[in-house]
């Protein structure tokens, strides 16, 4: 199927016409300029048509709209019992929080109150005082004087600076995607290098070795996928283009996640730490012992991953979403708050927040599980650090699995068994199994989420000098460029990690419709089309 040609031309007035990724033969004209292309029978699961649906196919063909498409998904919800199960463990959290977090409160102040002659009360004064020195004085003999509002000052100002550096990186990556990611290969190996230089001249062999080995791994994964590079830049590229067209609603979407997602790490701590204490029957510090505790832990660290996979990939198949709408018809993706990014977000909320949950479940079992596998390690179990490292291998091929079936939930509507079904079928079916495997964007995201954050914390330190902010107390100028570093870091990483769900999405989109591309954005189409096949010319015949 490969062999045959994806585009028409001038040799041929017959092509086959396409339906959803099959290639389908049929006896009716095509024009000679018509971008016709192969596509996947979702449906049939591969083969060819009937000739009995050359009509239907026809008719979709002609006016583009298909029984699923990012512009008309499937309106109905999916994985149900998933999303039940997610509702009612959260309630189940909150209850867990509201229930015990006073008894152990009351519980540790009693205790307090015993032992320490002035109750909780005195305890809290001296951790207020202890804040209130380390703020005002630093450390013992420090002549710092930095107040908390200078610190709050110091993470809005870099925090605003974050979005409009990541706004002006994104127009960066667009004319010089390639460009960054050559920067992002020989960074990496400049890395392995200055690692092992400054093992072997510090006296230590080992660290040596591993900046050594670092640096030959690296030059020689550079050699091998240079020529891959184009391929990567036209995907960075078109990625970025669909997300800007977009930024201000998605980039309002992944922010507002991080806010709820450390909204729950703050309610799941609670209910963690007060569940625990009445679980064990503590009586102030003191504990019992329960051989059960262990389940009761690793449902607890299920909770917390479960939560924390749902909000990620809820903004993965609301971007997914968006940048299918994009590829079909742009004129409903193209504005900062976009019909586009309503819609997916709200199908993401709705009819695919169950095939969500479903996913999510997946990878946090085996996140609580390697978790559970991490305790035992620190124990000394040997069984236990191998369990941790075949599981840790094992969420890695769960979770690369679902950013590409969440890409077909977020573009069609699918269950996630089904999008997983699929999206795999069409990569086998299109043979390109080994196209999927790059990572040479993911490196770019990550180096310009660095970057960022060590320009934020240069910037740190100038703004902590105009204000007269003294740190000697507490370590000098480090302080606040760590504060800059991590702030500009996390700002950064959320945003890129938007671009990363759009380029997952694009590549799926051009293997399922790459004649529709040709149609909204030919430009972007033909430089695609050059790089694929030059990048992947055994797979990409077209």
């Amino acid at each position: 199927m490969s062999e045959q040609p994806y585009y028409g031309g001038q040799q041929q007035t017959t092509t086959p016409v396409v339906v959803k990724g099959q290639m389908v033969s049929n006896n009716y004209h095509i024009q000679p300029d018509t971008m016709t292309a192969s596509a996947y029978n979702h449906k049939s699961g591969g083969g060819m048509a009937s000739c009995g649906e050359s009509l239907e196919i026809e008719s979709m063909i002609l006016d583009h709209t298909r029984p699923s498409t990012p512009a008309n998904p499937e309106q109905k919800c999916n994985d149900v019992g998933f999303a039940i199960a997610f509702i009612w463990h959260l309630i189940a959290v909150t209850f867990v929080t509201m229930k015990y977090m006073p008894i152990m409160y009351s519980g540790l102040s009693q205790y307090n109150s015993n032992n320490d002659n002035g109750g909780g009360d005195r305890q809290r004064r001296h951790l207020v005082e202890w804040a209130s020195r380390w703020l005002e004085d630093g450390d013992e003999g420090g002549e710092g004087n930095i107040s908390p509002e200078d610190l709050i000052l110091l993470v809005a100002i870099t925090g605003a600076a974050t979005l409009l550096s990541s706004s002006i990186t994104l127009i960066f990556m667009v004319n010089f995607a390639s460009l960054l990611i050559k920067f992002a290969i020989l960074f990496n190996i400049a890395t392995g290098g200055l690692m092992a230089a400054a093992g072997f001249l510090g006296g230590n062999v080992a660290l040596g070795a591993v900046g050594l080995l670092v640096t030959v791994f690296t030059a020689c994964y550079a050699k091998a996928v240079w020529n891959r590079i184009p391929f990567a830049a036209t995907n960075l590229i078109c990625a970025v283009t669909a997300v800007r067209a977009n930024l201000g609603g998605l980039a309002v979407c992944s922010y507002f996640s991080l806010i709820v997602l450390f909204g729950w790490t703050l309610l799941w701590t609670s209910s963690f730490l007060s569940g625990m204490y009445v679980y064990l029957q503590c009586d102030g510090m003191e504990c019992s012992e329960d051989s059960s505790s262990g389940i009761v832990t690793f449902l607890f660290f299920l909770s917390f991953y479960w939560t924390q996979q749902v909000i990620k990939n809820v903004v993965h198949v609301t971007v997914a979403g968006t940048v299918g709408t994009w590829w079909f018809t742009p004129h409903e993706a193209n504005s900062c708050c976009s019909s586009a990014v309503r819609g997916s977000l709200f199908r993401a909320t709705t009819y695919s927040f169950g095939s969500i949950c479903f996913g999510s479940l997946i990878v946090a079992i085996i996140q609580a599980l390697r978790e559970m596998a991490r305790e035992g390690r620190s124990r000394g179990d040997m069984l236990a650090c191998c369990a941790e490292c075949v599981l840790g291998c094992l969420q890695g091929i769960a979770e690369y699995f679902n950013k590409w079936a969440y890409s077909f939930v977020g573009l069609y509507g699918y269950g996630f068994l089904e999008a997983g079904k699929e999206v795999i079928n069409l990569f086998k079916e299109r043979g390109w199994t080994t196209i999927i495997t790059d990572n040479l964007i993911d490196r770019v995201l990550g180096l310009v989420s660095v970057g960022n954050g060590i320009l934020m914390g240069i910037l740190a330190i100038v703004v902590s000098g105009a204000k007269g902010m003294d740190f000697e107390g507490m370590g000098g100028m480090f302080v606040p460029f760590m504060i800059g570093l991590v702030t500009g870091t996390v700002l950064t990483s959320v945003l890129m990690s938007i671009v990363s769900s759009a380029v997952n999405t694009v590549i799926v989109c051009y293997a399922e419709a790459p004649q529709e591309f040709q149609k909204q954005h030919p430009n972007l189409s033909e430089q695609m089309r050059v790089s694929w096949r030059q990048a992947f010319p055994s797979h990409f015949k077209y």
